[in-house]
């Protein structure tokens, strides 16, 4: 109830006593939502990102009921879209350093609409109406760096729906961004305000006396029991699904059936092992069984092999000048003799028959004084090197026609001279020209063949109806083409038209046999209906739209369309065109695709238009090869 006032015969009642009647029976409302402790959002008030295009402004949804802590009554009858940009003060929200963020909280309190304007009998205008009404707040917090931004304060007569993050450049809000860890959702009632009888408990303390008492005291249960410390299921009393060798239904059971079995003489069988890897033995994957049968193989096929051993494990008697009695010791001491001076001596040799010297037999020392004496006396007699003139040559593949090194000299400097500059002219050495014969007598002749700092390649090619320069494509016949690594491949082709062709890299894939997107520039028409025509596996996005106004003065049907010119010809034209509509005002169906070819499309719709009504379509084409 509320307090009142007892108005009297006869009494001229005034404005504010009347307006005082009013404030009381509407205060004892509120008293009671507020004495009761009920506040927050009941239901609606939830804020999503605004459609169809999400922008710095969200979508509050509707009706919405709420109680703010005054007890009054907040409704928003209908959804309402609410702009992020600035907040209460007008202050713009923009986040103007990189890598910074800001939080800005959404808020709604109670309002009054005054309407129904009357003039009162002292000639000044009063609204006779004072509506409950609402209004959304936006309030923002400081800039900080990311992570470290803190949240506006909550409001004492305002009730937080939510808290939106707003980073640096950012020009929309996503769902993402929208945060309803803080929201004021409606509470009824405390949990320690509301009394319970916990008498007949057994599990939760009989002595709680409300509701949180009582919650608090199944959460210690709870926790305990998940930890651990108290109320723990035996192992017999936990449910387990028969798995493999076990048949058992509990934990215990299939426990013992392990223990049982790993300790039975069949144990290893039931026990799996990865691979092992090694050199020169490995273990295959399967079961420590398995695996111990593969090292007992390996070990007796170990224990018989007679090259099993390293050289210094292995005994050797002393021989001669060897005193070592290892065979890696012998070894070392017999290179170590090798390798000194009198090495040589050490080395027995066989006769070696010769003309016009021979080499007897004896030692590898006796034979090399041989040769060098008989070295010795050629050099003598010779006095001197050979003159070129006096050396013979053989040509086997008949590509000189000199007997001698030094007609050989001059055929090869006659060969350059006529395409390189000599040495008593400018630029000795280099090129004059690059003249080259036919080098294929069909099919491709690779040209020049030139490897960058990575595995690509890149050649020039001659057919019988151009030049080709590829990149990581070599080819010998234009039908297979082989890549040097396996990454993205590109052609030029230079002839009656400009050509340009890319076949795409794929794991491990180094051969192909076709070229997937190919461009096409004609150079020898006189007419070129669209440029660059291409083939394969290319497709084409690209936007289209048309408007139109009813002028009538009653509903119609209005045609609208319009024809799209693809940027480039499709050779073997697309399968189909998608549409996809980014906006549209009184088309509420895509419109329909007609006439399409390898140049282009017409689209059309017929939709019906309220009088003196605009209708606009805007959308996105895609090509579907």
């Amino acid at each position: 109830m509320s307090s009142r006032v007892n108005w009297h015969f006869r009494q001229r009642v005034q404005e504010n006593e009347l307006d005082f009647a009013f404030d009381q029976l509407e205060q004892a409302d509120r008293d009671l939502a507020s004495d009761l402790n009920i506040y927050g959002i009941v239901s609606g008030a939830v804020a999503t990102p605004h459609q169809p295009v999400a922008d710095l402004r969200v979508d509050v949804t509707g009706p919405s009921r709420a109680y703010d802590r005054l007890g009054r009554r907040i409704f928003v009858p209908v959804q309402t879209t609410v702009d992020l940009e600035r907040d209460v003060s007008g202050l713009p929200t923009a986040v103007t350093t990189p890598g910074n963020e800001r939080w800005i909280s959404l808020f709604m309190r109670f309002n009054r609409v005054l309407s129904d304007p009357r003039i009162d009998g002292g000639g000044q205008q009063v609204f006779f109406r004072r509506d409950e009404s609402f209004e959304f707040i936006a309030r923002q917090g400081p800039e900080a760096a990311g992570n470290a931004a803190s949240r506006p304060p909550l409001e004492p007569d305002e009730l937080l729906i939510c808290d939106v993050l707003r980073a640096h450049g950012q020009t929309q809000i996503e769902a993402h961004h929208i945060d309803v860890t803080r929201r004021q959702r409606f509470v009824f009632a405390h949990g320690e305000n509301i009394g319970v009888l916990g008498s007949d408990w057994t599990v939760i303390d009989a002595h709680a006396a409300d509701v949180q008492a009582a919650f608090n005291s199944l959460d210690r249960e709870l926790r305990d029991h998940v930890d651990g410390e108290s109320r723990r299921h035996g192992a017999g009393d936990i449910e387990v699904r028969p798995q493999g060798f076990l048949t058992s239904s509990h934990v215990q059971g299939a426990l013992n059936e392990i223990v049982d079995t790993l300790a039975s003489f069949a144990g290893a069988t039931h026990v799996g092992a990865d691979p092992v890897d090694g050199s020169p033995f490995a273990l295959s994957a399967g079961t420590v069984d398995s695996q111990l049968s593969q090292l007992n193989s390996h070990l007796n096929s170990h224990a018989k092999s007679t090259t099993a051993h390293n050289a210094s494990s292995i005994p050797a008697s002393t021989h001669s000048n060897i005193a070592s009695t290892n065979v890696q010791g012998q070894l070392e001491e017999i290179v170590a003799d090798l390798a000194a001076q009198g090495g040589a001596q050490r080395v027995g040799a066989a006769a070696v028959s010769g003309s016009p010297t021979s080499l007897p037999s004896g030692t590898v020392r006796d034979q090399l004084s041989s040769l060098l004496a008989a070295l010795n006396t050629h050099q003598a007699a010779s006095s001197g090197a050979h003159p070129a003139s006096s050396v013979s040559i053989a040509d086997d593949n008949n590509r000189l026609n000199a007997q001698t090194v030094e007609g050989a000299i001059g055929e090869t400097l006659e060969a350059l001279e006529g395409d390189h500059f000599r040495v008593n002219q400018p630029n000795p050495g280099q090129h004059r020209t690059i003249r080259q014969p036919a080098l294929a007598t069909s099919g491709f002749a690779l040209l020049w063949d030139a490897k960058g700092n990575g595995g690509a390649r890149f050649r020039a090619y001659m057919d019988n109806l151009g030049l080709w320069l590829t990149i990581n494509a070599a080819t010998s016949n234009g039908q297979q083409w082989t890549k040097d690594v396996a990454e993205d491949s590109t052609a030029l082709r230079l002839f009656h038209s400009l050509t340009v062709m890319h076949h795409l890299g794929q794991p491990g894939e180094l051969s192909f046999s076709s070229w997937q997107k190919t461009y096409k520039l004609p150079m020898g028409q006189l007419t070129n209906t669209a440029g660059w025509s291409a083939e394969g596996s290319v497709q084409e996005v690209g936007r289209v739209g048309f408007e139109a106004l009813n002028t009538h003065t009653a509903s119609r049907q209005v045609a609208m369309g319009t024809s799209v010119t693809f940027r480039t010809k499709m050779v073997n034209g697309p399968t189909s065109v998608t549409l996809t509509t980014i906006d549209q005002t009184n088309v509420p169906t895509l419109p329909e695709v007609q006439r399409l070819d390898d140049l282009g499309f017409h689209v059309q719709s017929i939709p019906t238009v309220n009088a003196n009504t605009h209708a606009r379509w805007l959308g996105k084409y895609t090509t579907v090869p």
